[in-house]
């Protein structure tokens, strides 16, 4: 059986911000229902607006992927440092550094391709 979480440390300077982050995370597996949940939580970020890729229709893919990176952090993160208030950061590099251990994580798990990433 495979690990239903996992425990991960960040070490990112950020320029923009002038600040260096460090911290330990723990991410753990989504369910069936925590997929379904993650779909809502990102309708709701987007206000209902959906994102079509083939059309660049919707919303842009900038806030797609900040909607999906936000939407795994609530849900996945079981533990985080208590600098990690991503509505309060300005550095994307930051939270693509988080989601891109939280989304490989996942796709490990469910072995589907990492998605969101922008």
């Amino acid at each position: 059986m495979l690990p239903r979480t996992k425990t991960f440390h960040i070490d990112y300077h950020s320029v923009m911000e002038e600040k260096h982050y460090r911290g330990t995370f723990t991410v753990r597996k989504l369910t069936i229902g925590d997929l379904s949940k993650l779909g809502l939580i990102k309708a709701k970020m987007a206000d209902g607006l959906s994102h079509n890729e083939s059309t660049g229709m919707g919303i842009d893919d900038t806030t797609n992927a900040i909607n999906e990176m936000l939407a795994h952090f609530e849900l996945a993160l079981i533990q985080k440092p208590d600098w990690f208030i991503p509505e309060e950061m300005i550095d994307l590099g930051i939270l693509r550094e988080v989601y891109g251990e939280v989304a490989s994580f996942e796709a490990d798990f469910l072995n589907r391709p990492v998605q969101g990433e922008g």
